[in-house]
């Protein structure tokens, strides 16, 4: 397996034990329809629409001065893989994202 795909899984099992504590359920949970479910899809296939624009109108036209290569390193430094990859089932507060704790 590769590198990349280790920090997406880590990531992942970040994300679940976040909203597993956020939400006290886990994507096992069977009281949602097949229509909810759909609906939830909508939803975040949305929202990800919503980040797309937002990263087309943040184009390199609209900040010249911004190299391609030095915006995927910061964003690929954004995220501590290291802590991430070694969460504890129960630290959902840390955000391997930034140093900050979760607020919401």
């Amino acid at each position: 397996m590769s590198s990349i795909e280790e920090k997406v899984i880590a990531e992942i099992r970040w994300r679940a034990k976040k909203g597993e504590a956020k939400y006290g359920t886990t994507m096992d949970r069977d009281d949602l329809s097949f229509i909810e479910w759909v609906q939830h899809l909508k939803e975040e296939l949305m929202d990800a629409v919503v980040y797309a624009q937002k990263i087309l109108e943040y184009s390199l036209d609209a900040h010249p001065n911004e190299n391609i290569r030095d915006v995927a390193k910061a964003a690929n430094e954004y995220v501590d893989y290291e802590k991430l990859l070694h969460l504890k089932a129960c630290d959902t507060d840390t955000n391997p994202l930034s140093d900050k704790k979760e607020t919401e």
